[in-house]
């Protein structure tokens, strides 16, 4: 639409041509509608082909297996069929009014300029182009720093390292915690239900010896003595499971503090307090021995919630294994070897924490690639219309600029000439996008219960990238034009 207005002038004489002849504006309309819409089929024909090649890249981006099946389905076809005709309609209906207002006379009188007319429309469309390409710039980028902070922020507890393995452990597990720290490069081993970031119980808990007795949903995750020390978490109030107390296996707790905050204590009021827990009966009651530091067992998204830990060895399935990854392969041969000589099930498989905890985030990982992809689609497409818009600029001032040649102007004075008014549209794009950018990320964001906050310096990178992009296509063809002898200019027809 852009271009096609910008270069009414050069279709003006074919359109005073046709009115002398007895063309109405309706005929002239429906003939340049009628080439939009057929450049509009010729598109979605050659895209077609394009999303064929480019089904692999998609389904990696999204992790979803597309095929051409799934997309050549009646309704999709009728709802891209309607899409083509509108894009025609759309592209083509403002040039069309715009050809077709055009009076013979003025034309061939030469009483039209084409060259100014309009230039608040291709400026607003310029500008829009350039707006969509700030606002998903600024996505990408808020999408990736808050990735970034919630695989780094601190969790209250160490992953790095840890080999998950899954096990059958019943009371032997203290034997096969020595049978693996055999091997020099096994520097820790600990038993558990499961590992941070996999669902733990949730039973719904009650103080014992208190007016409020009021029931609190807790999280519970059953763990053996070293879990606490393994994983390098920190105890706030109280003390750790120990060996030798037997009272610890089944009958001690430790809370962590929003669970005893869900209580109404502080950490050192919680430690010697009693609550109940997985049933009714007296042997389900258990003492708080201790508090420990707030950390993440499940993503960013989500608060810490309240959790219990006990240590009940009936239900340990887990096992995690801290090594050294000097000879992680050897390593890993030995691990499976012990756990098929121990019988610990029937398929020997593992995962790595650090890893598996990053799940939490591949929709977020996902949505960031592909913001990266239609940002620079965006930024590819506003280029080209603006390398085009800059060579028809340069084009119409040929003259122009060949007179201030001679008169003596410089390269560097023409360049800034041509480009200074493709500057100020990207500003003016900035200066549009950045609110609404600011609005929609910070929607995104509460999403998240721990969060960045999109800073100045995210807006001003997306600004300077954008106005680099543009001063490097607007350049090119400036650069070119500011060159060209001045007399061939000077005899430009």
């Amino acid at each position: 639409m852009n271009l096609s207005s910008a270069r009414a002038a050069k279709r003006a004489k074919e359109v005073a041509v046709r009115k002398v002849i007895g063309a109405q504006r309706f005929q002239l309309i429906r003939q340049f509608l009628g080439e939009s819409i057929l450049l509009s089929l010729l598109s979605t024909i050659m895209a077609l082909f394009i999303v064929r090649m480019a089904l692999p890249i998609l389904n990696g981006l999204t992790q979803i297996s597309f095929t051409m099946t799934n997309l050549l389905q009646t309704h999709l076809l009728i709802i891209v069929s309607g899409l083509t005709f509108f894009v025609g309609i759309l592209a083509g209906i403002y040039p069309a009014l715009f050809l077709s207002l055009f009076k013979p006379e003025s034309i061939f009188k030469n009483q039209i300029d084409t060259s100014n007319k309009n230039i608040l429309f291709r400026r607003i469309l310029v500008t829009s182009q350039f707006c969509i390409s700030i606002f998903l710039i600024i996505g990408t980028l808020v999408i990736y720093r808050q990735l970034f902070f919630m695989k780094n922020h601190p969790l209250g507890f160490d992953k790095s390292q840890k080999l998950i393995v899954p096990a059958k452990l019943r009371n032997n597990y203290e034997t096969v915690k020595n049978e693996f720290l055999g091997h020099p490069s096994i520097i820790g081993a600990t038993a558990s239900w499961s590992s941070p970031g996999r669902s733990p119980w949730f039973i719904n808990t009650r103080l014992i010896d208190q007016a409020d007795n009021k029931e609190q949903g807790m999280h519970y995750q059953f763990v053996d003595y070293d879990y606490v020390s393994d994983y390098g978490m920190k105890m706030v109030a109280g003390r750790e499971f120990q060996k030798t107390i037997s009272s610890d296996e089944g009958g001690s707790v430790i809370l962590n503090e929003t669970a005893a905050k869900a209580f109404g204590w502080i950490p050192r009021d919680a430690i010697d307090k009693r609550i109940q827990g997985m049933g009714r009966g007296p042997q389900h009651i258990r003492e708080v021995i201790g508090v420990i530091e707030d950390f993440h067992f499940q993503g960013l998204q989500k608060t810490i919630e309240p959790m219990v830990m006990m240590v009940f060895p009936r239900v340990f399935s887990t096992l995690t294994l801290t090594l050294e990854t000097d000879e992680l392969g050897e390593t890993l041969s030995f691990i499976e070897k012990k756990w098929n000589e121990l019988h610990l099930g029937e398929v020997f498989s593992y995962y790595f924490l650090d890893e598996d905890f990053n799940r939490y985030y591949h929709s977020e990982e996902r949505v960031g690639r592909l913001f990266s992809v239609f940002a620079s689609l965006a930024i590819f497409l506003s280029c080209l219309g603006l390398f085009g818009l800059a060579s028809f600029t340069a084009e119409q001032r040929t003259k122009e600029i060949g007179i201030r040649r001679v008169l003596g102007a410089s390269l560097s004075g023409i360049v800034i000439l041509l480009t200074k008014e493709f500057v100020r549209l990207v500003a003016v794009s900035n200066i549009i996008a950045w609110p609404i950018a600011y609005y929609a990320m910070n929607k995104w964001l509460q999403n998240f219960a721990y969060r960045i906050r999109p800073d100045i310096l995210t807006f001003a990178l997306s600004g300077i990238l954008v106005l680099a992009i543009a001063l490097l296509t607007v350049s090119f063809q400036s650069t070119k034009a500011a060159t060209a002898n001045p007399v061939d200019s000077l005899r430009y027809e």
